[in-house]
């Protein structure tokens, strides 16, 4: 459990580093958690995306759960774009997240697995998208009421509404 809370620590800290805007520092963070070692990056993947789906999963609606989630994706000027059009770590970062959210935690490592084959920087990119996401989840929450959004305790110190 304590390296588990050191990663999670560490994560929060780069999500910090962001919500700060502090580029440098964001950097850096990112930079030491990937080159910690495979497992470490993927570990910290893994909880970043899961910490995603999870708070997801629980703003719906009691009428939209159970309901399989998608996304439109949009380029800057709102036009639709195909998945298979984006680059490999956002496609593989919406995949990861999408097969998290609608139960299928296999699909959801096979992702990974595909992003570990590529080198260190695209995990990291996954990360990144990953932490942004999360970021735009914590603001979203503290700006409307949404009571039933449970966000998991170790990140709770960011939600300005907590």
């Amino acid at each position: 459990m304590e390296n588990r809370d050191y990663l999670r620590a560490a994560i929060a800290s780069v999500l910090d580093a962001m919500r700060r805007g502090d580029e440098d520092e964001t950097r850096d963070r990112v930079t030491s958690l990937i080159e910690s070692g495979e497992l470490t990056a993927r570990a910290a993947v893994w909880e970043l995306a899961t910490a995603d789906a999870s708070i997801l999963r629980s703003s719906a609606d009691e009428a939209e759960k159970g309901i399989q989630v998608a996304l439109e994706l949009c380029d800057p000027n709102g036009s639709a774009v195909e998945i298979d059009e984006t680059e490999p770590s956002l496609r593989a970062a919406v995949r990861m997240l999408l097969a998290l959210v609608n139960g299928c935690p296999g699909d959801a490592l096979a992702q990974q697995d595909l992003v570990t084959e590529q080198e260190p920087a695209e995990m990291a990119l996954v990360f990144l998208h990953l932490a942004g996401w999360m970021l735009a989840l914590l603001g979203l929450l503290d700006s409307v009421e949404h009571a039933d959004a449970v966000v998991p305790g170790w990140l709770r110190h960011l939600s300005v509404g907590d």
